[in-house]
């Protein structure tokens, strides 16, 4: 458990167990450096979805067995995992995230900010803390000291903070109408109501699989420096016109 801002929040995560070696020394490095302790979602590769599983909590072509299945049950079972012990949220992290150099400080503000609009306490709310979509609070909505703001849509998951709220809400809805879309869009169908979705400003971290350090283990998209190059160049034009 880490302690952020007062508050004893449980870091998840999800990682596959074989095959993607170079992503878990890349996370081990990053928790190391960052001082986090993790609980890692290992369960649930794809060769682990068994029939019942599937019939449980998905619908339609998510019923089928697919990385993007794997992936959600994986968020499924890290928001099971919050719910399991005493804390008001949790930090869940995809195993190709990379985070800004003073990740932890930063995080411990957006922490300190929510418990002070009590977004853990007392809201189902969930807090993107990622780039990866290249989207970005305009300069218009920038209040400044403020970090947190309120939004229409998540931008992907590989990086947010959840309340104990939200995680219930996306439970409930998954165990009673299952998951018909990957987890980022379906996330997308609870806003703005039941669960708040905000947006941090600055964005905390962005995908390896997006920014094309890593392959992508869901649309098959390619690493590589020719991806590099254009994210950056993607990012910083986004940066410095789109979002101002």
């Amino acid at each position: 458990m880490n302690q952020l801002a007062g508050l004893s929040i449980p870091v998840f995560v999800l990682h596959v167990k074989q095959g993607y070696e170079a992503r878990e020394l890349h996370m081990k490095s990053l928790l190391e450096k960052h001082r986090l302790e993790a609980n890692w979602i290992l369960d649930r590769d794809k060769a682990e979805l068994d029939e019942a599983f599937l019939q449980r909590w998905f619908r339609g072509e998510m019923q089928e067995v697919s990385a993007a299945t794997s992936c959600a049950s994986k968020h499924l079972l890290a928001w099971q995992a919050l719910l399991a012990g005493d804390a008001l949220c949790a930090l869940v992290l995809e195993d190709d995230i990379l985070v800004d150099a003073q990740f932890r400080q930063a995080l411990e503000a957006v922490v300190e900010e929510g418990l002070a609009r009590a977004l853990w306490q007392e809201q189902a709310s969930l807090v993107s803390l990622e780039n990866s979509g290249l989207k970005f609070v305009s300069k218009q909505q920038r209040v400044e000291g403020q970090r947190i703001y309120e939004n229409a849509e998540t931008r992907c998951a590989g990086a947010y903070l959840i309340s104990r709220k939200a995680a219930e809400t996306f439970i409930q809805k998954a165990s009673t109408d299952g998951i018909h879309l990957p987890v980022d869009w379906w996330m997308n169908t609870f806003f703005p109501s039941p669960v708040k979705v905000y947006w941090s400003f600055p964005t905390l971290a962005e995908q390896g699989s997006h920014n094309g350090l890593f392959d992508s283990s869901i649309d098959h998209k390619k690493g590589g420096l020719f991806r590099r190059l254009s994210w950056r160049l993607q990012r910083w034009f986004k940066e410095r016109f789109r979002s101002r």
